[in-house]
């Protein structure tokens, strides 16, 4: 009877063996499952990010296509600056780059429109003079371009600023000169 206990407790053994060895398979399958799983998912991630990658520098290159159909030839710009007093620079656009990125310009004429007992009232004119610079071109939120960059100043001078784009028949309040030049 000694033998068929033993014979019983080894085939009970045997079967407990059999039982967490099938369990172990079991939870390395659902593991493997779940790698598996997780590297599809990964590999979803890296493709969506790739994709999203890919229209954003299509929509970038839109942009920059929208900018060189915004900007062009003969348009005007204006710059103001001062402390204490307010001051316009006029910028008329005589070329654009083919990657519509920068504006080739020159400083733009002034018309006299006016006076007031502290102002010039003044408008630009499609008249350009001097040396020619670039500026590079933005657009922002509100769909007008702007230029911005170095442009010639006083004598052999260089001012750094930012361009606004003109509207067909706004005028400039500039600062009398008697009043803070």
């Amino acid at each position: 009877m000694g033998a068929e206990e033993t014979f019983a407790e080894q085939a009970e053994r045997s079967e407990a063996e059999a039982i967490a060895s099938a369990e172990q398979h079991e939870a390395e399958l659902t593991e493997a499952e779940q790698g598996a799983d997780a590297d599809a998912g990964r590999a979803e991630e890296a493709q969506e990010a790739e994709d999203n990658a890919k229209e954003e520098a299509q929509e970038r290159q839109a942009g920059r296509q929208a900018q060189a159909q915004a900007v062009k030839v003969g348009d005007l710009f204006f710059a103001m600056w001062g402390y204490d007093q307010t001051n316009y620079d006029f910028m008329v656009v005589v070329g654009v780059s083919p990657s519509g990125k920068t504006a080739t310009c020159q400083m733009a004429r002034r018309k006299d429109e006016g006076h007031t007992q502290q102002a010039d009232i003044q408008s630009p004119i499609a008249e350009g003079f001097g040396i020619k610079f670039r500026m590079k071109i933005y657009t922002y939120n509100n769909g007008e371009p702007q230029l911005r960059g170095s442009y010639p100043f006083v004598q052999d001078s260089r001012r750094l600023g930012t361009a606004y784009f003109h509207k067909d028949g706004e005028k400039y309040w500039a600062t009398n000169p008697q009043f803070g030049h």
